[in-house]
């Protein structure tokens, strides 16, 4: 058992491997206060896992490997009760600020997080490759590194405020276009409905934290190819957002 500090909130983690530990290996902690979530694997769903298992018995490695990535699914939902969210998507870092860009697996959120650091250099950093946190703190949004980077690894243990949320969408000529709040929230919707079933006993909740990042976060269309004129045009429509009507000054 270990403790994690993800989100400004401590996680209590009841592991029976060591992957998870490794995985959380910059996130680990010290603190004198009680944890705010603790998870587990219990016995039942440990028996749904290797039911699902193609390998019929499998070894401790893959068994770790197997605990960590439910332990991720277990922190996740309790996320709302302390208003934040995960969201699946790469950040970016530019200048102290985070910008998100999501979509369905495999469509090119972390090609378009390289492209920023192909541009601008040791200006930027990618703070989480596929399952950030936001939260509010005090009225503010702000966006934070997990130890869940998917398989890259991205990941940094550090919050910055969230400039943009950025849909993306594959196509030969670059274009941006702002989404109006009830359009955003939909969206996030359908990109989360497995997510949402799999954890119905806080649907409401969980859908109120989206809601409110929608109404306060700027959300774009980002229609683009791979090229740096595609981030040069998100990144020039993200960035003008006045920082007071975010809630940062």
């Amino acid at each position: 058992m270990f403790i994690i500090e993800i989100a400004d909130l401590l996680v209590e983690i009841d592991n029976q491997y060591e992957e998870i530990r490794t995985q959380c290996r910059d996130y680990i902690v010290d603190k004198p206060r009680k944890p705010d979530i603790h998870v587990s694997i219990s016995e039942g769903l440990w028996k749904e896992l290797l039911d699902l298992c193609e390998v019929e018995n499998p070894d401790a490695h893959m068994r770790g490997a197997m605990e960590a990535y439910a332990m991720h699914g277990r922190i996740y939902p309790e996320l709302p009760r302390f208003d934040a969210a995960w969201l699946h998507a790469s950040v970016v870092e530019v200048d102290g600020e985070g910008y998100a860009f999501t979509a369905p697996s495999g469509y090119g959120k972390t090609t378009q997080a390289r492209l920023w650091l192909d541009y601008f250099g040791s200006l930027a950093r990618i703070i989480n490759g596929d399952n950030p946190i936001i939260r509010f703190i005090d009225g503010s949004c702000f966006v934070y590194g997990t130890p869940f980077g998917g398989k890259e690894g991205f990941q940094y243990n550090t919050r910055v405020p969230l400039k943009g949320i950025c849909f993306l969408d594959h196509c030969e000529k670059n274009m941006i276009t702002r989404m109006e709040p009830e359009m955003a929230f939909a969206q996030i919707i359908r990109n989360n409905q497995k997510h949402l079933v799999l954890h119905s006993n806080n649907q409401d909740l969980m859908m109120s934290v989206w809601e409110r990042i929608v109404q306060q976060i700027p959300v774009w269309q980002l229609h683009c190819n791979q090229s740096s004129e595609a981030v040069e045009m998100a990144y020039g429509s993200m960035k003008t957002v006045d920082k007071k009507a975010l809630g940062y000054e």
